[in-house]
């Protein structure tokens, strides 16, 4: 059996938030065991601060690609960052199609559903703040314009209204 430290509850010193999203993402991927304990994973990790979101996971048949944009990210708090990583987590385990309008909808509605029920197992306390920082978001007319496929599966979650 294999032994699990515990779970991570805040950032190390010194610590940069992209640097703790990945190594919360791999302490995540490998404690719910999303690969299955296989030794190679099929991901890889990129900075991209183009992307106006923290992260985006890109699917493909051999492997997922994490990108992830360190200036916005630098921003979130412990809390968020968590949600982040268990919604790019959801994306990798669920790994729904991103084609069209409805099943980016779908995908980032079931993505953020996963966040929520992980949150609650785990870090019950943060999900407040999640929910919080979610709701500020869905009543910003201009985030809500800025991303519509988001605020219309957000909009859906019970915990967010």
């Amino acid at each position: 059996m294999v032994s699990l430290e515990p779970v991570p509850a805040k950032l190390k010193k010194n610590q940069k938030k992209y640097e703790a999203f990945i190594e919360l993402l791999e302490y995540w991927l490998n404690r719910l065991h999303v690969f299955n304990g296989r030794k190679e994973r099929p991901i890889e990790y990129g900075r991209d601060n183009r992307y106006s979101g923290f992260a985006v996971t890109e699917c493909y048949d051999d492997k997922f690609i994490v990108k992830y944009n360190a200036r916005r990210m630098g921003h979130l708090s412990y809390a968020m960052l968590v949600n982040v990583v268990f919604h790019e987590i959801g994306h990798i385990k669920h790994n729904l199609r991103y084609n069209t309008h409805n099943e980016q909808v779908k995908s980032e509605y079931v993505a953020e559903r996963y966040a929520i029920q992980k949150m609650k197992c785990y870090y019950p306390y943060h999900l407040s703040a999640v929910a919080e920082y979610t709701r500020k978001k869905l009543a910003s007319r201009k985030w809500v314009k800025d991303n519509p496929v988001h605020a219309e599966a957000f909009k859906k979650i019970r915990e967010y209204k």
